[in-house]
């Protein structure tokens, strides 16, 4: 058996006629990569078929590029539906059901206020990073044997909770302070060995 060429390749192309497929796109009915395009050793080397024909009509790949489907046809081969363009564009332009999702998986707003961008890229909910935030330290304050008092002063102040009883010093409806009051202070100075 002889080895494929890009004449055989061409050969191969199913051409779409208008009826068929409105694009008129080039689709490559032989074997695929596991991301849909179509793949063929020509001369025994494996080639992306749609970079072999692009290569083949219209001269190198410009190095640093990808080449585009303006069709969004990964199994098309015509190199008139194929734009050279930087990885970037090709993602920004590509499919991607992540992009499309506007809310987390457990129902929050994918928002400007609640949306955090890693420099890894992608997107992350704040309130769902906050809730596991929340449950790793009572885990390891949990792990550590730490009283409910001890992990709220080790959890950091958040300005949207509210207080939790009258502020020191303040008058409650009984007329005592919050803190100390006359039976405070008396019970305070019980104890006292006098100067």
């Amino acid at each position: 058996m002889r080895p494929n060429t890009i004449q055989d390749v061409l050969l191969r192309l199913v051409i779409c006629e208008p009826s068929t497929l409105e694009t008129g796109c080039w689709e490559w009915p032989g074997e695929r990569t596991g991301n849909g395009y179509g793949a063929v050793k020509i001369r025994g080397v494996q080639h992306a078929v749609h970079r072999a024909v692009y290569t083949h009509f219209c001269g190198a790949i410009p190095e640093g590029l990808h080449l585009d489907h303006l069709c969004r046809n990964p199994i098309c081969a015509n190199f008139e539906h194929l734009e050279p363009v930087t990885c970037k564009v090709n993602i920004i332009r590509g499919r991607s059901p992540n992009r499309e999702k506007t809310h987390c998986p457990l129902g929050h707003p994918y928002d400007e206020a609640n949306t955090q961008r890693p420099p890894s890229g992608g997107r992350k909910c704040k309130v769902c990073g906050a809730t596991r935030a929340r449950k790793y330290r009572k885990k390891v304050s949990d792990a550590q044997g730490l009283s409910a008092r001890e992990r709220a002063i080790q959890e950091p102040a958040r300005p949207d909770r509210q207080a939790r009883g009258p502020e020191r010093g303040a008058a409650n409806p009984e007329g005592r302070t919050g803190r100390g009051g006359a039976q405070g202070e008396a019970g305070r100075t019980q104890g006292r060995q006098p100067d």
